[in-house]
């Protein structure tokens, strides 16, 4: 009986792990496909002018700035997002994404999203959402 057990958990801790494509909730998560994950939010959204997607092309990185309208102060949007980003000299999206988590400090909620649910709810509530191509968390 343990000899099973054993090889059994022998297979599994050399097999590569698979992250799941939907949450324990069955949502559906966010691509590193800036595109696809624009796409999808726009459907979501039915498309309608309340949703601001900002693309922007940090040198190499593709990155894409989503809100909705009068939710966020654009004033704010300037002081606490674009002009720390416009100091950044990322050359990959994953530095780029290390330099967002460590080194700016955007505002006091900071928060990384893995569902489209949880951009749609934060977006509604006032939160800019930050996406960058080749990256998964927003």
């Amino acid at each position: 009986m343990f000899r099973s057990l054993k090889r059994a958990l022998r297979r599994d801790i050399h097999s590569a792990y698979v992250p799941p494509k939907t949450d324990i909730g069955g949502e559906p998560n966010l691509s590193d496909n800036l595109t696809r994950n624009l796409f999808e939010i726009r459907r979501r959204f039915s498309n309608t002018s309340d949703l601001i997607i900002r693309e922007l092309d940090h040198g190499p990185v593709k990155i894409a700035l989503l809100m909705c309208e009068g939710m966020f102060n654009l004033a704010d949007l300037n002081k606490l997002v674009l002009v720390p980003m416009s100091q950044n000299k990322a050359g990959t999206a994953k530095e780029f994404l290390d330099w967002v988590r460590s080194d700016v400090f955007f505002s006091g909620n900071q928060i990384e999203i893995r569902t489209y649910d949880e951009a749609m709810t934060l977006m509604m509530s006032g939160f800019v959402v930050l996406m960058i191509d080749g990256e998964c968390p927003a």
